[in-house]
């Protein structure tokens, strides 16, 4: 504070202990710091989703689908391009009754195509968190492709298995374990 003529008279402030707000900021940029490593070293797509916009995808999303984190996350991208047309109507249905509050398992399966039109069998395990001024769905996503020929094959072998021997005319034994 300064007199008339421009003379300091005091000096007026105000001190405040910051120290606890600095370690929780630096405790919330570690936390975001581990989080975003799981994300982009996870073997499975994560995504995050608000208003039918990408918000986040991980790396493992690009390798899957062909799209980029950037091209992904614009404000043009449809998400719905990568969901092949016989998901199309159940993807939108659970989006319209979990809009109403129905609840729907958090886990369940769609066909999705890559940015070539490829089809890849995808398992979804959703979750909804508080984002900005609504809600977000986080998905973790797993290509579920070759396991899931694996198992029609397997199917498909035991059939032709069984179908053999229900039509076999001849005595079929079968012995297990050397007995």
């Amino acid at each position: 504070v300064r007199d008339s003529s421009g003379e300091i008279l005091y000096y007026y402030g105000r001190l405040e202990d910051i120290t606890e707000r600095v370690l929780i900021e630096k405790e919330f940029r570690e936390s975001e710091l581990r989080y975003r490593s799981l994300v982009e070293q996870s073997n499975d797509v994560i995504d995050l989703l608000y208003e039918n916009h990408f918000e986040m995808v991980n790396q493992k999303f690009t390798e899957v689908f062909g799209v980029s984190a950037e091209e992904a996350c614009s404000v043009g991208f449809d998400f719905m391009t990568l969901v092949a047309p016989q998901s199309k109507k159940m993807l939108l249905e659970r989006t319209q009754k979990v809009n109403r509050g129905e609840k729907l398992p958090l886990r369940y399966e769609f066909t999705a195509y890559d940015k070539d039109k490829k089809e890849i069998e995808m398992s979804v395990s959703v979750s909804y968190i508080s984002y900005k001024e609504g809600r977000a769905t986080q998905g973790i996503l797993r290509d579920i492709t070759k396991s899931k020929k694996a198992n029609e094959a397997l199917q498909k072998s035991e059939k032709k298995f069984r179908d053999l021997f229900e039509k076999s005319e001849d005595a079929i034994l079968i012995i297990e374990n050397g007995q």
